[in-house]
């Protein structure tokens, strides 16, 4: 081929290549579509299963199963370890937290591969009632305890082929605001003001994040509690929290405080404590397995303006143990 015709060819390739960089550049630093159908809240939590699955395989193995659950994999066929590929939630304080909706709503937005059909059928034989709303039929379904005179209530969809949403707000106003997003599209629809004000400090290639008062689920007399274990953070502390495949799991999580000298207070709360479970950790060696020793070892604790920024390595072993990784494989 002439050289004088090759140049044309060099030159539109060449312009594709920039075009394919700058889409990715620019919907890396988008928030992800199932979160942008999310109603109004004050946190948000995000993950990506695909490439945990591809890390870890933990779909090659069955975790344990309640028979309630295992009923529900048996009449629909969705295995969630096999056929979930993104999660997104949304949290919204409830200003009673001894109410019937105890102290958190979750709305809730699956994507992965559903047999929709069967989903339904299985949905319609449990639901209490049906709602038909913007030409969705949405189930409830009551949940908590039976006995409850004012029981909760779980209402799903169906938004479209492979996209479930789920609330468990006490009125219908959570599922009908992602059916009305979900209607609207990806571009007119508005996101929720936490993904405008917050995923801009979320690390380009997160695979799964939380932001917001995020700790708001594991409150305990209103500090956040992890395994029994009370930490120095409000229940209603804001915070970015990530999750990085870079060979390892890195965890960052970013406590946003007002002050410095507030931040210097939670550095140091949070740098005592870890030195008080890594001495219980070497104390109990032998029943301590090494990727959660090798883990604890990684954590480092720093300080930057008002915000107090904690890292750590997690092991895909530990990662793919908590996620029942040595039970027997699946069935495909």
């Amino acid at each position: 081929m002439p050289r004088l015709s090759r140049t044309p060819l060099l030159l539109l390739l060449a312009l594709l290549l920039a075009g394919v960089i700058t889409l990715l550049l620019w919907t890396s630093h988008r928030p992800p579509a199932i979160t942008r159908l999310l109603p109004e809240a004050d946190g948000i939590v995000y993950a990506n299963l695909k490439p945990l699955r591809l890390a870890t395989h933990f779909d090659r193995s069955a975790p344990p199963r309640s028979p309630e659950f295992q009923s529900f994999v048996d009449a629909t066929g969705i295995v969630p370890e096999r056929d979930l590929d993104e999660a997104a939630f949304a949290l919204e304080r409830r200003s009673n937290p001894d109410g019937p909706n105890g102290p958190v709503a979750f709305s809730e937005i699956f994507a992965g591969r559903f047999d929709r059909p069967r989903l339904e059928h299985y949905l319609a034989g449990l639901a209490r009632s049906e709602e038909h709303y913007a030409g969705h039929t949405i189930y409830a379904l009551p949940s908590g305890e039976p006995a409850s005179p004012e029981p909760r209530l779980l209402r799903i969809t169906m938004l479209r082929a492979g996209l479930i949403a789920a609330s468990n707000t006490p009125t219908a106003e959570g599922v009908h605001a992602m059916i009305d997003h979900a209607r609207a599209g990806l571009f007119a629809s508005t996101a929720p003001s936490l993904l405008t004000d917050r995923f801009r400090d979320v690390p380009t290639l997160a695979g799964a994040w939380a932001i917001g008062r995020v700790g708001l689920p594991f409150a305990e007399a209103n500090h956040i509690a992890l395994f029994g274990l009370e930490l120095p953070l409000a229940a209603d502390q804001p915070m970015v929290a990530s999750l990085r495949y870079l060979g390892v799991l890195r965890l960052r999580v970013e406590i946003l405080t007002p002050t410095p000298e507030a931040a210097m207070q939670q550095t140091g709360a949070l740098t005592g404590l870890l030195g008080l479970v890594r001495s219980l950790t070497a104390g109990a060696a032998a029943a301590s397995p090494p990727e959660m020793k090798a883990a604890l070892s990684s954590v480092s604790i720093t300080q930057t303006g008002s915000r107090t920024l904690v890292t750590a390595d997690l092991p895909t072993s530990l990662i793919r143990s908590l996620l029942g990784g040595g039970g027997a494989e699946t069935t495909r």
